[in-house]
């Protein structure tokens, strides 16, 4: 099949960051029946009879500079590589590992991005005095798989839960869509595009684009399908979101549940809470396009890291009796509320005692499978810590279920950091970005907001300020009854949102901030700090050897009300596993050529 893909300018044109998206929902497996609707969610993904996981050998065309995608692009006659989905296409051979922490790989000219210059590492953002590295073009990755389909007269959403890059999606020879944002789910209809039988998906990965402004994350700069994708067959009636929202009336609990009906004529919709054993609550209405559900005055045991109580959410639609669709979600009940400068979960005073967490594996780069992805978050608790920030990008869907089971506070960060720009402000001053912002806080809250782990909100991490983070703020503090962080603000007329927060603070000025007299108590963060809670949002750097002083900044967390806690830098080392043939088992940022990588 023939491909205008060369056509196409979106990665370049500032004005689309998404095209023929859907919009933002929670994450949730739906199924046909309640079997299978209550599994471990490890399981649920890979076992509904309505949703169809596309993982494993695709085809795969590479090309090092956009211009030689040929025009048009003919399916029929490329010969096409093979390689593994989900997955990072360095790994795999087709380019040299890239680390770097707060350069851009590229003449940091916001909000364009390279095309088909040779680019690099430079010392200066906007000067274009470049260092020595290894050379690097804006590459693309041209990804092909089949899916075949028995029945058209259904609802196909095709969904992406991670794709670094640029995503544009075609299907059978036609345009689909386009999303920006890396590390959020993008998802389209494909009912239009599909016949019976044999469908051809064909998926497009630039390399860098507008949006690869907002991700200059200290990291490996990978690119690829990196984790699942999903195909999700649906009914023609059917629930597209929903959301579990909580608030505290005296001892009990209330708590609204609002669900999304696509086709709803002659639905209804029941709710129902159990504690495992019993029916807690329930209710029954006729569906609407948003359909309200309260369930009040409930006697429940509140959710926390050391004892994480969860319920069980079971929403049914029906239709003449029948079952169409069945969703069930673990969700829980907690308050945090902040006294002063006095950060209170379930009223108590709670330390957030963390590390930061990259998704990060030596083999496969990006993708974490469900079992690392458990394995990281028993670590985090075999070793005694409560709390999680996930630097600085949401994580996989699945990452956030665990944290509700096994217990973990989570701070929910948005895929957003501009580390390497000219000056701090030079694309969050700007308010013309202020819509690319907020579709990432957007897509984070929208997803995760009905797992009980969410602890606090983050908007991202070393972007300068303050304009557009203020806009987000506003926009999300209206949805949303937990604390809104972003240490960046301290370094801005602002000071802090919700929390005041900082990193690599030294224990003397870690002690002076519990005391309520920091540093510059005239400055916006000095200010903020005598007011609000302090969060370490980094500290104790532990990459490679380290970290120390451990002991020292646990017993000033403890000693001050007005410390909150803090999350180590950072969880696992970003490595590159070799076999056995290779001179060393493990190379590191720095080692491929990228000589200046931090």
């Amino acid at each position: 099949m023939l491909y205008d893909i060369k056509k196409r300018n979106n990665f370049k044109n500032f004005k689309v960051f998404k095209d023929n998206r859907l919009d933002h929902r929670a994450y949730f497996i739906p199924f046909g029946s309640r079997e299978g609707a209550t599994a471990d969610p490890i399981k649920k993904r890979y076992s509904s009879d309505r949703v169809t996981v596309l993982n494993g050998e695709w085809d795969f065309k590479y090309y090092t500079k956009l211009k030689d995608i040929p025009d048009p692009f003919d399916t029929e006659k490329t010969e096409f590589d093979k390689i593994p989905v989900p997955g990072v296409w360095s790994r795999y051979g087709y380019e040299p590992p890239f680390y770097t922490n707060i350069r851009y790989p590229y003449l940091c000219t916001p909000p364009k991005p390279p095309v088909n210059t040779l680019e690099g590492i430079y010392k200066g953002a906007v000067d274009g005095e470049e260092y020595v590295c290894k050379e690097q073009y804006n590459s693309a990755g041209i990804y092909r798989t089949f899916i075949n389909i028995d029945d058209t007269d259904k609802r196909y959403i095709l969904s992406f839960l991670g794709v670094a890059g640029s995503l544009e999606v075609y299907m059978n020879g036609k345009y689909v869509g386009y999303s920006e944002g890396s590390h959020n789910t993008a998802e389209f209809y494909l009912d239009r595009y599909l016949g019976l039988g044999q469908n051809e998906l064909v998926v497009v990965v630039r390399k860098w684009c507008n949006g690869s402004y907002l991700e200059d994350q200290d990291m490996f700069r990978e690119n690829g399908i990196f984790r699942d994708v999903l195909l999700f067959k649906n009914e023609h009636s059917f629930i597209y979101d929903f959301e579990f929202f909580t608030s505290k009336a005296g001892a009990k609990y209330d708590a609204i549940v609002n669900v999304k009906v696509v086709g709803f004529d002659g639905t209804t919709v029941s709710v129902s809470l159990t504690d495992g054993k019993n029916i807690v609550g329930m209710r029954v209405a006729e569906a609407q396009p948003e359909t309200k559900l309260m369930l009040d005055a409930l006697d429940v045991t509140e959710w926390s890291a050391e004892i994480p109580k969860l319920y069980r959410l079971d929403i049914v639609l029906m239709k003449g009796g029948k079952i169409i669709e069945y969703v069930s979600k673990n969700v829980g009940f907690k308050t945090v509320t902040l006294d002063g400068r006095v950060f209170l979960l379930n009223g108590k005073k709670v330390k957030l005692l963390g590390a930061n967490h990259h998704d990060t594996d030596a083999e496969t780069g990006y993708y974490l499978s469900p079992e690392k992805i458990e394995r990281d978050i028993k670590i985090f608790k075999e070793y005694n810590m409560n709390a999680v920030r996930t630097s600085h990008y949401p994580p996989d869907p699945l990452f956030i279920e665990l944290c509700d089971i096994y217990g973990l506070y989570v701070i929910d960060e948005a895929d957003i950091e501009t580390h390497g720009t000219k000056t701090p402000g030079q694309i969050s001053e700007k308010l013309k970005w202020k819509n690319h912002f907020w579709d990432r806080v957007e897509a984070l809250y929208t997803r995760d907001r009905n797992s009980v782990s969410v602890t606090m909100w983050s908007l991202g991490n070393e972007s300068g300020g303050i304009r557009c983070q203020d806009y987000c703020y506003k926009k999300l503090k209206s949805m949303t009854l937990l604390p809104i962080h972003y240490e960046g603000a301290g370094r801005t007329r602002r000071g802090a949102f919700d929390v005041a927060s900082a990193m690599y603070t030294s224990i003397p000025q870690l002690i002076r901030n519990g005391e309520g007299r920091p540093l510059g108590p005239l400055s916006a963060l000095g200010r903020a700090i005598k007011k609000k809670p302090f969060f370490l949002c980094e500290y104790a750097h532990a990459m490679g050897l380290g970290p120390g002083n451990l002991k020292e900044y646990v017993e000033a967390f403890y000693k001050y009300d007005g410390l909150m806690g803090g999350c180590i830098w950072e969880f696992a080392d970003h490595a590159i596993k070799h076999g056995p043939d290779k001179p060393y088992e493990y190379t590191y940022g720095g080692d491929h050529g990228e000589y200046v990588h931090d």
